[in-house]
């Protein structure tokens, strides 16, 4: 299992990754894929339920995140992207002590199927990578 911020979603790696090494990714879906970032924002998000909800204190802030999960398929003319097939909406609230809460959506997608993981690992998943990138400000997942 591969986990990749925005800077390696890009076709060619994903691809590889899946085909060549035969591993499965979570793949963060920013504005360098115009493209993908327009077509993953665009689905129905509203009309999905919460999959799975975590909430956290420490640090001197509290922290609550969500995730929505869609399945998907690359040959959809909704999202053409190899191999995904799984797309997440992630909210992150948080409210550090004495200041104004601040909010954040983002988009990932995933070579697993729904039966490979569940909603909370896939969440661990993405929570996972940003604590290996920052150990020090970063609780548990």
């Amino acid at each position: 299992m591969v986990t990749c911020d925005a800077l390696h979603t890009v076709q060619g790696h994903l691809k590889r990754l899946v085909e060549d090494k035969k591993a499965h990714h979570v793949a963060v879906v920013k504005t360098n894929q115009p493209t993908l970032h327009a077509q993953v924002s665009a689905l129905p998000w509203d009309e999905l339920p919460l999959a799975h909800t975590r909430s956290e204190n420490g640090h001197g802030r509290g922290e609550s995140r969500s995730i929505k999960v869609l399945g998907i398929a690359d040959s959809l003319d909704e999202i053409a992207f190899p191999h995904a097939r799984l797309a997440l909406r992630i909210h992150r609230r948080r409210r550090q002590t004495g200041k104004k809460q601040t909010r954040e959506t983002s988009f990932a997608v995933t070579s697993l199927d729904a039966h490979q993981a569940t909603p909370a690992q896939l969440a661990a998943l993405v929570r996972g990578h940003w604590a290996t990138r920052t150990p020090a400000t970063t609780s548990g997942t």
